[in-house]
């Protein structure tokens, strides 16, 4: 089974500019077109794809999640059930965490039906309600259904916001890593773009190939068709984000929260300011859209055209 290399279609134009890929949700298979992102580790979709009294699958938790990305944010419950990318025989499943994005931002997700986070478990942090539940003798202390009036406003959000934040934050295992640990796919996934943002200019923008791309799963550098010339190899840093170190470049990525720019310090090479003092690159996709990271500082706006011409992003654990 970890030999499994699922090809997933992918599509800038479905997602309002980001790269998005079906998953299918639950005992039904409910279909989502969610957003691909390498810059989050959560698996969130939105209640009207996903109508949770149809799944056999499904365990309800006691967590809740609320996350921030660059484009806004949402909050909701935590659920456990089964998921899968590909279709027919090959597919990639595994039961799995999801949360429902309840109280949602307007337009948080552009048009997508959800986003899946292919970060590391630090980056999938939820909350444990048992306590508080109980207190409030909700019998079983489960977090669906949403404890919370939905409002879809920021003011709504900032209310749940400070309220989880009294108590303890657990990482949860994300999607990506539950197919590693079951032994269903290697550690490794790659994408084949031809653009970042949309091509705005043919008839059909959806169907045009510049706009289309693959996301592929359990496979990298073996899926010699999809590129030619010799790979760049680079080294991740951090289990994070996917830190790289730049050689003389700057990087430019929206991660859950951020939206800096490159800039430049003296004695340093350009790149990435991290919390722990360390300057670094970040390949990223999802809520900042497909961009590289060998951008000069005054270029943050030029993108990758063919993330498959240059190699792949490969899941490594830092040097200790």
């Amino acid at each position: 089974m970890a030999g499994t290399v699922i090809r997933v279609p992918i599509n800038n134009v479905k997602g309002g500019g980001d790269y998005t890929g079906e998953i299918r949700v639950g005992s039904q298979g409910a279909v989502a077109n969610v957003i691909l992102d390498t810059g989050s580790s959560t698996l969130a979709v939105i209640p009207r794809v996903y109508k949770i009294a149809e799944d056999k699958n499904v365990s309800l938790t006691s967590f809740a999640q609320l996350v921030t990305y660059g484009t806004g944010g949402w909050s909701g419950p935590v659920l456990q059930t089964t998921l899968s990318m590909g279709s027919g025989a090959n597919q990639a499943s595994v039961n799995t965490y999801i949360a429902i994005a309840d109280e949602q931002l307007p337009h948080n997700l552009g048009p997508a039906d959800g986003i899946l986070g292919l970060a590391f478990n630090s980056l999938n942090g939820a909350y444990d309600l048992t306590a508080y539940l109980t207190s409030q003798n909700v019998n079983p202390p489960v977090t669906y259904p949403w404890l919370f009036p939905v409002r879809t406003s920021a003011a709504a959000l900032q209310q749940v916001e400070q309220f989880l934040a009294r108590l303890t934050e657990i990482d949860l295992t994300p999607y990506f890593t539950a197919l590693e640990t079951a032994n269903v796919t290697r550690n490794i996934f790659a994408f084949y773009t031809l653009r970042s943002t949309p091509n705005m200019a043919s008839a059909n923008p959806a169907t045009d190939p510049l706009n289309n791309g693959i996301f592929v799963l359990g496979g990298g550098l073996d899926q010699a068709d999809l590129y030619t010339g010799e790979p760049l190899n680079v080294a991740v840093l951090d289990d994070l984000y996917y830190n790289t170190n730049p050689k003389g470049r700057a990087g430019w990525q929206y991660g859950p929260g951020r939206g800096e720019s490159a800039s430049r310090v003296a004695g340093e090479e350009p790149g990435f300011k991290l919390d722990r003092g360390q300057w670094h690159q970040f390949a990223g996709t999802g809520a900042g859209r497909l961009q590289r990271c060998d951008l000069r500082p005054w270029e943050p706006e030029r993108k990758l055209r063919h993330l498959g011409e240059r190699g792949h992003l490969e899941r490594s654990r830092p040097p200790i």
